[in-house]
């Protein structure tokens, strides 16, 4: 399977990010392994999830931007890691 993640795997990432709701009820409960196929999405999956453990608001872009770099230069992520990540952040919005 190429690197790409479906349409629906994408449209999942995409409400959970905009819908608190959604990404408490429903996101969190997928099972972890629906988005291995892409290692960004996997890591985009659970920055979510954290991040709705504390927070009732829509989860903006910058905010998302945010926490996964800290979270990628913390695990000293290359800045190619970084720019991957980045597109794929700015795709889903």
């Amino acid at each position: 399977m190429d690197r790409s993640v479906s349409m629906i795997q994408k449209q999942v990432i995409s409400k959970a990010i905009k819908d608190p709701l959604f990404a408490k009820d429903v996101f969190t409960e997928l099972p972890v392994t629906s988005f291995d196929e892409v290692e960004e999405y996997k890591e985009l999956c659970s920055v979510i999830s954290r991040y709705y453990q504390t927070n009732s608001k829509a989860l903006d872009e910058n905010t998302l931007i945010t926490l996964t770099e800290d979270r990628l230069l913390r695990r000293n992520a290359s800045p190619d890691k970084l720019s991957s990540y980045m597109r794929v952040i700015n795709d889903l919005y």
